[in-house]
């Protein structure tokens, strides 16, 4: 029953980071996506949150994990938000 308990544990903390991460780049991305530059969503996002949970970030493990997973999320979504942009502003009248 240990082992079980372990890896429902393992399981809960890669899923539960997956879903918070993909809620943070998310809002991060529809936020900025009202200036018209969501491209720069994700990494504001990451830097306010270092900015503001330097301990905290160092001391959980979800949230060094969300983290990850958000950071290489950003580097994904630079370049959708960039084409996203392209295109958005070439159709502006």
């Amino acid at each position: 029953m240990i082992l079980f308990s372990i890896i429902a544990q393992a399981l809960g903390l890669v899923v539960g980071s997956i879903l918070a991460a993909a809620l943070f780049c998310w809002l991060c991305w529809n936020g900025l996506k009202l200036a018209r530059h969501p491209e720069w969503g994700v990494p504001l996002g990451v830097t306010v949150l270092l900015l503001t949970c330097r301990g905290t970030i160092a001391a959980s493990e979800f949230l060094s994990m969300t983290l990850v997973i958000v950071v290489l999320a950003a580097a994904v979504m630079w370049p959708v938000g960039r084409a996203w942009r392209q295109d958005h502003h070439l159709s502006r009248p």
